[in-house]
């Protein structure tokens, strides 16, 4: 997708999970009160944002995980690690679930080829091949 900044690219990123009744609006808007409040404590690697937000309301309808390649990355304002050009949206109803899924991904972005397929991605369903690629490796070692 294309987005113009940091709050437009959280926005397209995690509406797919609002259509699909995962998230609420409301989650949406805590995940940009946060970047406004502590700043992109979410851009964990260079290019790479994991928008997500710690609720304690019923924002979060059931986990979920989206993930979004901007046709051109926009900045957070994340000294170490702009521009994004990723974001991977997460929503967990329980903090337990949100630290699983984090031990997950971090597998998955500890892996550079992995990061350059992604960036490269043209559509969703190459996205998805890559991971079940990389699941089935996991199972395989």
């Amino acid at each position: 997708i294309e987005a113009k900044n940091s709050i437009e690219a959280i926005q397209l990123a995690a509406q797919p999970l609002v259509d699909d009744q995962k998230i609420t609006s409301n989650y949406v808007n805590e995940i940009i009160d946060n970047l406004n409040q502590s700043g992109p404590y979410f851009v964990l690697m260079p290019h790479i944002a994991l928008p997500h937000a710690q609720t304690k309301t019923d924002a979060v309808i059931s986990n979920a995980i989206g993930i979004t390649v901007l046709d051109k990355p926009v900045v957070f304002n994340s000294k170490a690690n702009d521009p994004v050009k990723i974001l991977i949206t997460l929503a967990a109803k329980k903090s337990s679930d949100h630290l699983q899924v984090l031990s997950e991904l971090s597998s998955l972005l500890d892996n550079q080829k992995f990061i350059e397929l992604l960036q490269n991605a043209h559509n969703s369903k190459e996205i998805m091949d890559l991971i079940r690629k990389e699941e089935n490796k996991c199972l395989v070692d």
